[in-house]
C-alpha cells in the first residue's frame, strides 16, 4: 500500500500539491481551533460578512504558510515549522488565559524577570486543548513518511503568495464593509 501510495505522489507535482493542501489545512484548522479558544469569537461573529472577513484571513495565513512546501525539497522543515507555530499559539493561549491580551514584545522581555515563578505559569494550561495542537502536528508527521525529496516550483509558491496576498486585501475589505453597515460610520 505504501509503495503505491508513492508511485501515484511520484507523477508530476503531486507530492507537492498534496503536502501543500494538507499544510494549509492544518495551519487554517489551528488557526480557528485557537480563534475559538482564545476569543470564542466564531459564536460572537454579528453578521456573515464579519465571520466571512475572518475567514478569508485566516485562509491567506494559511496559504502563506503553506506556500513554503513549494519551497522546499525535503519536507522536514514543514515539521519544524508546524511545531514552531504550535508552540506560538500555545504560548498566546496561556497568556490569554492569564492577562486576557495576545503576547506582545513587552511580554518577552517581561519573561526574563520569572526568577522562580515559572511553575506559576502551569495553572494557565489546559492540557487537553494545548496538546491537540500539537496532535495535528503528529498526524502531518505521518504525511512525512509517504513524500519524498520533491523538485522546487517557484511558479506554485508566486501563485500561491499572489492568492494569499487578494485573500487578505479580500478579507480587510470585507472587514471595513462590514464595519460600515454596522456601525453606520458614514452619513
Amino acid at each position: 500500500m505504501r509503495e503505491r501510495i508513492k508511485n501515484w505522489l511520484i507523477l508530476g507535482n503531486r507530492a507537492n500539491w498534496c503536502v501543500f493542501i494538507l499544510f494549509a489545512l492544518l495551519v487554517f484548522g489551528k488557526t480557528l481551533l485557537f480563534d475559538h479558544f482564545a476569543f470564542r469569537e466564531l459564536a460572537l461573529q454579528p453578521s456573515f460578512v464579519g465571520l466571512l472577513s475572518k475567514t478569508f484571513v485566516k485562509l491567506a495565513a494559511a496559504l502563506l504558510f503553506a506556500s513554503v512546501t513549494f519551497l522546499l525539497r525535503d519536507k522536514r522543515w514543514l515539521i519544524l515549522l508546524s511545531f514552531l507555530i504550535d508552540t506560538w499559539l500555545i504560548a498566546n493561549l496561556i497568556y490569554m488565559r492569564n492577562n486576557h491580551i495576545l503576547l506582545d514584545a513587552e511580554a518577552f522581555n517581561m519573561s526574563s524577570n520569572l526568577h522562580g515563578y515559572f511553575w506559576s505559569v502551569l495553572i494557565y494550561i489546559e492540557w487537553r486543548i494545548d496538546l491537540l495542537f500539537y496532535g495535528l502536528t503528529a498526524l502531518f508527521c505521518i504525511v512525512y513518511r509517504f513524500v519524498t525529496k520533491t523538485a522546487r516550483s517557484w511558479r506554485a509558491w508566486l501563485i500561491m503568495l499572489i492568492v494569499s496576498v487578494a485573500l487578505r486585501m479580500t478579507g480587510e475589505a470585507l472587514y471595513v464593509c462590514d464595519q460600515k453597515t454596522t456601525f453606520n460610520i458614514w452619513p
